[in-house]
């Protein structure tokens, strides 16, 4: 959308690129030859119109904190692409290991995957786990996330929305590629680039016997969390 709102205003040479992202918008392998950082896209634009970023609006969206959810791990469960998701095998391992530290799944129901309803299942039996599927407004997560303990994401918009109130976690890319779309504030990238094929649609893969997400470990993933204040009970 951002690059749709950049082609309508006319700047053609800050959007000669194709979009990312949206399964009705490309069907093929993402092209690379620029190269640039969303993040580092937005001061692009900014210098180009003579302007400068203004964060003050993060304050405005933090709002009023959300009793019970302070200090709590948000762990994204799903995203649209099939493909960009981590196995819930590995998020049943990695909220297992600390059973002293409060997580809330977010994400959708709905995708979730059929042949993964059982970890799914396992995952909310955890006496440490909190089930926040289909439970909250955009507006109320962000105001969950600006005061998590710390966010486990995959590339998707609540890994922008922990970027954006710089709080600490990690970020898993697998079909994507992190030089262009990693959040650079505050979260540890894990990032798995040996397919042959990467990067590549999200929508698609042609080697799922060696999906890339799957290779991300809980144990690499949790031995990094460990560190981080919300995990050290």
């Amino acid at each position: 959308m951002s690059a749709l709102a950049i082609k309508f205003a006319g700047t053609k040479k800050l959007a000669a690129r194709v979009t990312r992202g949206g399964a009705s918008l490309i069907d093929h392998v993402l092209p690379h030859s620029i190269l640039e950082n969303e993040y580092a896209n937005r001061q692009r634009v900014a210098d180009f119109v003579s302007c400068s970023l203004d964060f003050t609006v993060a304050n405005q969206l933090r709002g009023d904190a959300i009793a019970d959810y302070e200090g709590i791990v948000v762990v994204c469960a799903t995203t649209a692409a099939r493909w960009r998701n981590w196995p819930l095998t590995n998020v049943l391992q990695l909220t297992g290991r600390f059973p002293k530290t409060r997580f809330l799944l977010v994400g959708l129901r709905r995708e979730i995957l059929p042949e993964e309803a059982a970890d799914l299942a396992a995952i909310l039996q955890l006496p440490n786990v909190r089930d926040g599927l289909d439970r909250f407004s955009v507006s109320e997560l962000a105001r969950i996330i600006a005061r998590a303990g710390a966010v486990v994401s995959t590339d998707t918009s609540t890994a922008h929305i922990a970027n954006f109130f710089h709080t600490p976690g990690v970020v898993l890319f697998g079909p994507g590629s992190p030089l262009t779309l990693a959040a650079p504030a505050g979260l540890k990238t894990f990032h798995d680039a040996n397919c042959p094929y990467h990067p590549c649609v999200q929508w698609k893969c042609r080697n799922q016997a060696n999906w890339c997400m799957r290779k991300i470990t809980p144990e690499a993933v949790g031995d990094y969390l460990a560190a981080l204040p919300a995990f050290a009970a």
